[in-house]
């Protein structure tokens, strides 16, 4: 039978690893909410969303579930920001203990 408890160290080099995502991703959405420039806003959402799609994917389509039209806008950020963030961080421990069960799997089927 292969161990499928939560490998603490994997866990712990995930979060780590999506901290730097999450803080720069939360950084812009709350710039582009802050700016006055339209331009800024466009920009600043622009870079956010893609990086948050793209490495929390798929946990962070989620919030997509919430709004009925399919684009967030700067009034939904109260609860879409530490949802997306959440999710980000859930989607990474997701895979470094998929690859943890990967590695022992292979490592029982060598043994």
């Amino acid at each position: 039978m292969i161990n499928l408890e939560l490998n603490k160290k994997a866990t712990k080099f995930a979060v780590a690893s999506a901290l730097p995502f999450v803080l720069l991703g939360s950084f812009m959405w709350l710039m582009a909410a802050l700016s006055d420039n339209p331009v800024a806003r466009v920009e600043l959402y622009g870079c956010a969303d893609p990086m948050y799609h793209y490495v929390g994917l798929p946990l962070t389509h989620i919030i997509y579930i919430f709004k009925a039209e399919g684009a967030l806008e700067t009034s939904d950020n109260w609860w879409a920001l530490p949802m997306v963030d959440g999710l980000l961080i859930a989607q990474w421990i997701i895979w470094a203990q998929l690859a943890v069960v990967v590695g022992r799997v292979v490592k029982r089927i060598r043994n």
